[in-house]
């Protein structure tokens, strides 16, 4: 997306709804798909409940309006009716090259009809977000720590995911908030004391603590840690 090399669709569904949004985030931004100024006549933003499969094709088939594509959106994918989702198969058959359609399914057992699928294979993109464990979201985590180019602690990834849990949205909203403070005061590290303070944890009474304290057989100061 950010190279400009687009395909017809993008097929997005899946339980893990943050990468979803993400790609249509990426997709709608201007200059992206449509330089600004083109959005008026090349961008269509429809939602499942309210949309027919005639009302989707006849936007995907509506030529752009002096700009190179047009940007079709359909959001709630998952909650358009069954025999509607039936009836795109024989366009994305033949999707219209100039447009960029993107279905935004966010509901695990929702999806399109098998026959749309295949045909989307040799146009598009399907994206299948799979729901994310502890593991994933700690190693994803890294990523991001390693990716915001600041020198962290070892251990930070863990204590983000044990303490805000695996919600993604959260764990990068709270994680940017962080960054940005660190850049206000001129630190040059993210330390773990300053990720338990940011993220309301107390310093001396938490479970890695309790991890150390068991590991050393500290029996008062387990328990202490445990109350």
């Amino acid at each position: 997306i950010e190279a400009k090399n687009f395909v017809p669709v993008y097929y997005l569904h899946g339980e893990e709804t943050y990468f979803i949004d993400k790609i249509v985030e990426a997709v709608d931004q201007k200059g992206v798909v449509l330089n600004p100024g083109e959005e008026a006549f090349n961008r269509t933003l429809l939602y499942g409940p309210e949309t027919s499969a005639s009302q989707l094709v006849n936007a995907c088939r509506s030529f752009p309006v002096m700009a190179q594509h047009r940007l079709v959106i359909l959001k709630e994918a998952h909650r358009m009716p069954k025999n509607e989702l039936e009836k795109l198969t024989n366009y994305f058959k033949q999707p219209v090259p100039s447009t960029v359609l993107v279905l935004a399914f966010k509901d695990r057992k929702a999806g399109l009809p098998k026959a749309a699928v295949t045909a989307i294979g040799k146009y598009g993109a399907n994206l299948h977000a799979k729901k994310m464990y502890d593991r994933d979201v700690t190693q994803w985590v890294e990523l991001l720590l390693k990716d915001s180019g600041v020198e962290t602690e070892p251990g930070i990834a863990t204590i983000l995911v044990t303490n805000l849990g695996l919600n993604l949205n959260l764990i990068e909203n709270e994680l940017q908030k962080m960054l940005v403070f660190l850049k206000a005061t001129k630190q040059e590290k993210l330390t773990k004391a300053f990720v338990f303070e940011m993220i309301n944890v107390d310093k001396e009474f938490n479970v890695f603590e309790l991890i150390g304290a068991l590991s050393n057989r500290k029996i008062y100061q387990s328990h202490m840690i445990i109350d």
